[in-house]
């Protein structure tokens, strides 16, 4: 059996390998191995007519014309007790993808959109047996970010707690997330830009409180209420632009292009000038003066 698969979505490749590997014998051969010797390998049968799963990760970079034929031939005459399975980040070329259609099967894994992480936390959920309320699904996606590792470990935590409790209600809540998920610091500049939005000052210098107490440098905080602001007025002076173009341009993923959209609705072109010019005047008082945690409040209020 012979399989090709490509993308950035890391996660639901690991998923897919996991579940080819069931019960069998796996190894994994890298660029350390030569063609010839990835050619012995695959032309090799397995002892005991074992199945196997071979995991070739990218590793036709190396290969030459000639040594990608000898490949092909040895794939189409390989043990069918055996699954190869090609591992790339990039697209295959037309030669690779023709062959690989034609004798096994390829598969794209492209990066989740910001939609899709919502999906993806109410999917793992109710394959948990599950259930988690629209609005704890947001705050979890926004307390966690795009890190599809760590929110399947968040989510088996908060479920496990939720089906141990006493209460009936076994949906997950918002109040659930508060109380069991640390949130990452770069996802809780989400909620700070939506306090400063909201004009909501205590709310602001909280989570303000909240970062310095936790550790985090002053230059730090405002590198990343900087750096999000900026992707915000990127959103406001240009209405129309999608989520995937502000992403691309920005270089950050599509869920925290969409907040910044949503996150620019809570502001009008003035405002954001006056923010600026804040920005520019705490830029300076970081530098120069004894009190950042006063500078950076001026920005909240």
């Amino acid at each position: 059996m012979i399989k090709f698969f490509y993308g950035e979505d890391e996660f639901s490749i690991a998923k897919e390998i996991q579940k080819l590997k069931v019960g069998l014998k796996s190894e994994e051969i890298g660029l350390q191995k030569s063609p010839e010797e990835i050619i012995e390998r695959i032309n090799s049968k397995s002892l005991f007519d074992e199945k196997e799963v071979i995991i070739l990760t990218e590793v036709l970079k190396n290969f030459s014309t000639e040594q990608f034929k000898n490949l092909t031939k040895a794939l189409k005459e390989a043990d069918q007790e055996k699954i190869l399975l090609f591992l790339e980040k990039v697209a295959p070329t037309k030669k690779i993808k023709d062959f690989f259609e034609k004798e096994g099967e390829i598969k794209t894994f492209s990066k989740p959109g910001s939609q899709n992480l919502i999906t993806f936390i109410k999917n793992q959920v109710a394959d948990l047996d599950s259930e988690i309320s629209p609005l704890a699904a947001e705050r979890l996606a926004t307390f966690v970010g795009p890190n599809y590792w760590q929110l399947e470990e968040e989510i088996k935590k908060i479920v496990l707690y939720k089906k141990g409790g006493s209460s009936d209600n076994k949906s997950i809540q918002v109040s659930d997330i508060d109380l069991l998920v640390k949130s990452n610091f770069e996802a809780n500049i989400f909620e700070l830009l939506d306090a400063i939005a909201e004009k909501n000052k205590r709310k602001g210098i909280r989570l303000l409180n909240k970062f310095l107490d936790s550790g985090e440098n002053e230059m730090y905080i405002f590198s990343m209420i900087l750096r999000q602001f900026r992707n915000i007025a990127i959103a406001k002076f240009e209405p129309n632009i999608k989520k995937e173009e502000l992403a691309k341009r920005a270089g950050v993923h599509p869920y925290v292009a969409q907040k910044s959209i949503q996150q620019a609705r809570g502001f009008s072109k003035q405002e954001i000038i006056e923010i600026y010019k804040t920005l520019i005047r705490v830029d300076l008082e970081l530098k120069s003066e004894n009190s950042p945690k006063q500078s950076l409040i001026k920005i909240i209020v």
